[in-house]
């Protein structure tokens, strides 16, 4: 990869989430996110978002992220990369049809309505600390 690294713009980490244990998951995006950085040599880092748990899990794969664990990891992203891109949209072996309603894009719109309007990164939960 190192040799790839003069030829690229960014860094795209994937932040995706295999178990429901959220101080797993903020431990685990953060150490991918400064390892993305510490190779990116100040190029920008934007990280790659799931809104469902990933397929590998047998127990729980593609079965969406509740709602709060959404809100956080887009916080958490938010704080530590330079952005985001949201990855999904694909079930069962076709497009999944849009869902407006869906849980996952309506914490995405509030976030994003958050952050355009105040410019800073919403406040995490405190209970959660990086490891």
């Amino acid at each position: 990869m190192d040799e790839l690294l003069p030829h690229l713009d960014a860094l795209h980490p994937s932040i995706y989430t295999f178990y429901s244990d959220r101080q797993g998951w903020v431990t685990y995006a953060i150490a991918q996110i400064g390892e993305a950085r510490r190779k990116a040599k100040g190029k920008p880092v934007y990280a790659f978002l799931w809104p469902q748990y990933h397929e590998s899990n047998h127990l729980i794969g593609l079965k969406p992220i509740e709602p709060d664990y959404w809100e956080f990891q887009l916080n958490t992203v938010f704080q530590y990369a330079d952005g985001m891109v949201i990855w999904g949209g694909w079930g069962k072996n076709e497009p999944e049809p849009w869902n407006e309603n869906a849980p996952w894009w309506q914490v995405t719109k509030r976030f994003m309505n958050r952050i355009d309007i105040d410019r800073v990164a919403p406040s995490g939960p405190s209970s959660l600390k990086a490891q």
